[in-house]
């Protein structure tokens, strides 16, 4: 792959090109761009981030870039690349990155990305109660990506998870002192497979834009999605993230040694959040939550134990027979679920305990007849 044309639009947006060698001989006009006033800087480090994957899964023998690549991320991404070879044998030798090195001077602020969902939340809440206003550390803006060209998500709801998304941030952050800045990008386009965004790619693709910043920010934080006792391969990961960093720019990842249910918990004394969290893994529900896939039956069931208030889904009050209509997807949905049992038991829901149990013994004899 060539990514060349490397270049400022305007003081808000940014462009390149793409160009895949082997198999593939396509090429990508790719834009990154943000709304005034805020500002983004053509980052080579940027692109490299958001094509590397791309390029390596198309087989591509090398990914040559104009511009200079901070040499401490070109070795981040080796080590990054030989990580993910150990999770995923039948990968192929990664792409030679060619191309100058040099080094930008970092910016003074934090910043972490931000979704509306219960991972995000909890961190942002965790770290502004930590760390005071002034901290270099405590984050001073929340980062809310665009879906819209990412697999599996339509524009029209991708539109309108981002309207929604933006809208939460501004009602939450900007009263604890965050700008909520927003980014626009059609780089996932090199890449339109939901399983490899998920295994491979998301951790990479958020640092890449997280580069695009880094002449405001230096540090930037991205929510765990699995606790540290429950850890298991995927794209953003406490062993690889950090690798997706540069001498300008560092990406944490935050929060795994909580579990989602503790999560909740934590953002019990922030009722605002949990009035707008936004989990759904619904495509047709335009930006809300349809209070009945495994994701939202399981926030709803923290919220209970919890005994946070509800309102962000649609329903009234649980009931064990939408607990029992779900199907777990793999162990951390079994691991969430379970999680929630004594707080159900202790809250004299031993009809949602019920329903929960059943889950778990269903998810466990298809697991089990699977291996068979």
């Amino acid at each position: 792959m060539i990514i060349d044309r490397v270049r400022r639009l305007d003081a808000a947006s940014v462009a390149c090109r793409a160009r895949f060698e082997g198999r593939r001989k396509d090429a990508h006009a790719l834009f990154v761009s943000t709304e005034p006033p805020h500002t983004l800087e053509p980052d080579p480090n940027g692109f490299l981030l958001g094509a590397f994957i791309p390029a390596w899964l198309s087989r591509e023998t090398r990914v040559r870039i104009d511009g200079a690549v901070c040499p401490l991320l070109a070795a981040n991404l080796s080590i990054a690349a030989r990580l993910l070879r150990t999770w995923h044998r039948k990968l192929p030798p990664p792409p030679v990155i060619e191309c100058e090195h040099g080094y930008r001077p970092p910016g003074t602020r934090s910043a972490s990305f931000f979704t509306g969902g219960v991972d995000s939340l909890a961190t942002v809440h965790a770290l502004t109660k930590l760390k005071p206003p002034g901290h270099p550390d405590r984050p001073s803006a929340a980062i809310v990506v665009d879906m819209r060209h990412h697999p599996g998500i339509d524009d029209k709801e991708a539109d309108a998870r981002f309207l929604r998304c933006i809208a939460t941030g501004r009602e939450l952050c900007g009263p604890i002192g965050l700008d909520v800045i927003p980014i626009h990008s059609n780089i996932s386009l090199l890449s339109p497979s939901a399983s490899v965004w998920v295994q491979l790619y998301h951790g990479a693709y958020f640092a890449g834009m997280a580069h695009f910043l880094g002449h405001q920010f230096r540090l930037f934080y991205l929510a765990a999605g699995y606790p540290a006792t429950h850890l298991v391969p995927r794209g953003s990961h406490p062993q690889l993230d950090p690798h997706h960093s540069s001498q300008h720019v560092r990406m944490m990842h935050d929060g795994i040694e909580l579990t989602r249910l503790q999560k909740v918990e934590a953002l019990s004394d922030w009722p605002a959040a949990l009035s707008r969290v936004y989990v759904c893994t619904s495509t047709r529900t335009g930006g809300g939550n349809c209070g009945r896939c495994e994701k939202c039956v399981r926030t709803r069931l923290h919220l209970l134990v919890a005994g946070a208030p509800g309102g962000a889904f649609p329903q009234g009050e649980l009931g064990a027979d939408e607990v029992r209509r779900v199907r777990l997807w793999n162990e951390l949905s079994r691991i969430c679920y379970e999680d929630a049992l004594p707080g159900l038991r202790r809250r004299g829901r031993d009809d949602l305990a019920a329903a929960v149990e059943h889950l778990v013994r269903e998810h466990d004899r298809q697991k089990a007849g699977k291996r068979v």
